[in-house]
């Protein structure tokens, strides 16, 4: 996505901005070796890579560090990937590789999570002549320069954003620990290099068949959670219950609200069904299904924690209510993530083509809430550089403000002008001939 408002074609503005962004990578993988990781039983892995021209290498086999690291210095890679599956031939084609196990991997993608102030930050521009869209425009807009309806949505990630998936991440780590068992230790955490984060399970996990992981998942999300507490516990109030308790006043309202509960309770105890299904099946109606509150009492896994979420005292819990505290609870993961037991995943201390960004592990689940991605995985070098910027809101690298920008030439270092060019709205320029 290259702007021609320059003196030099489209071409040699491509081909020097793929110069620049290869430059700045390999002086990456030179001075940061160190960071990348080599994943358990490399011998067993599939390795891919993509090329800044767009194509792509896969079904690499890689015998040892060393290899590794050569790949990357001789072939200079805009993004690099290893299987979350171990196999007995990794290099031969996917019905020939022979599946052992393979990692359990969710995704947390913030794009997903739809953030609110998404609309603060994140420019639309055209996708055939780079030309920005007016701010409050919609994906259908036209562009006004050459007419394409094709418009591309540049998100441009702030500290709220990544709030937001630190949040996911932590309530999946809950559910895993909690409801599932597994230890911490085993649960490892990464930024993905652009707008999410990677959480690997480690141990018996990877046995897992594509089936067990979808369960995994749907548990997870909380999928099928209401339906399933509708039919067991639901209780539906009549329609003279209903215009009783609209006609009642507020005070005969909480006496009869207390009545109730003392009702329920002793219900409950003693384990008297009919009493409890008196109010009807809760199969429909959801407005009108109530769940008796002192279930989510003293108990574990998801009917605890709703339990722990919802307000305390009342004998009857909405179904809005229930529904509102599964989406507070459950962790937004990607489904199609973690049930593919064949997709090949961003390898952990290699840059991301879409930021220039690292992908890093943070080295103690506790370290999320002090880890600041746009430090801590901004690693090229700053040295200088100048850009023509099309269009970028203001932002901040490596605790340094930069922008806002609009159809300007800047000179700027080169991790910031490497984002903006991964971002499709900069590109590099030449520096002036003598």
């Amino acid at each position: 996505m290259i702007d021609h408002h320059d003196d030099m074609d489209g071409h040699d503005v491509r081909s020097y901005s793929t110069s620049l962004l290869k430059q700045a990578f390999k002086e990456y993988y030179f001075n940061y070796t160190a960071m990348v990781e080599v994943p358990d039983a490399i011998q067993e892995r599939e390795f891919g890579y993509s090329r800044f021209d767009g194509t792509m290498v896969r079904h690499l086999s890689i015998r040892d560090r060393n290899e590794l690291i050569a790949l990357l210095m001789v072939n200079v890679p805009s993004d690099v990937y290893c299987s979350v599956a171990y196999y007995t031939s990794p290099s031969r084609s996917m019905e020939e590789k022979g599946l052992k196990a393979a990692d359990l991997i969710f995704d947390i993608d913030v794009k997903e999570l739809k953030p609110r102030c998404s609309s603060t930050h994140d420019i639309h521009i055209c996708a055939e002549c780079s030309e920005p869209i007016q701010e409050g425009s919609s994906y259908t807009a036209t562009c006004s320069r050459c007419g394409s309806r094709r418009i591309n949505h540049v998100i441009f990630p702030c500290d709220e954003c990544i709030s937001l998936g630190k949040r996911e991440v932590k309530k999946l780590v809950e559910i895993l620990v909690d409801d599932f068992g597994v230890d911490e230790d085993n649960i490892k955490v990464y930024f993905s290099g652009n707008y999410g984060f990677h959480v690997y399970v480690k141990g018996r996990y990877t046995m897992l068949d594509a089936a067990a992981r979808l369960e995994v998942v749907n548990y997870i999300l909380g999928r099928g959670l209401v339906d399933a507490l509708k039919k067991r516990y639901g209780k539906k109030r009549s329609k003279e219950k209903k215009r009783r308790k609209r006609d009642s006043k507020s005070s005969s309202r909480s006496s009869n609200s207390s009545s109730s509960r003392n009702s329920m309770h002793a219900s409950i105890r003693k384990g008297k069904s009919d009493d409890l299904n008196s109010y009807g099946n809760g199969s429909d109606g959801s407005d009108d299904v109530y769940i008796p509150r002192p279930i989510f009492d003293g108990v574990h896994g998801w009917m605890g924690r709703i339990g722990r979420y919802l307000t305390a005292g009342d004998a009857h819990v909405s179904m809005k209510s229930i529904e509102d505290a599964i989406l507070a609870l459950s962790a937004r993961v990607d489904p199609n993530v973690t049930i593919d037991m064949h997709r090949i995943f961003r390898l952990s201390g290699t840059l991301n083509s879409k930021s220039s960004l690292a992908k890093i592990q943070m080295p103690r689940l506790s370290d999320i809430d002090s880890f600041n991605p746009f430090t801590d995985a901004c690693l090229i070098s700053d040295r200088e550089v100048n850009v023509y910027v099309i269009n970028a809101p203001r932002f901040t690298l490596k605790g340094n403000q930069f922008g806002p920008y609009m159809h300007e030439e800047v000179r700027l270092p080169l991790y910031t002008a490497s984002y903006l060019i991964c971002k499709g709205i900069a590109y590099a320029k030449q520096p002036s001939k003598v």
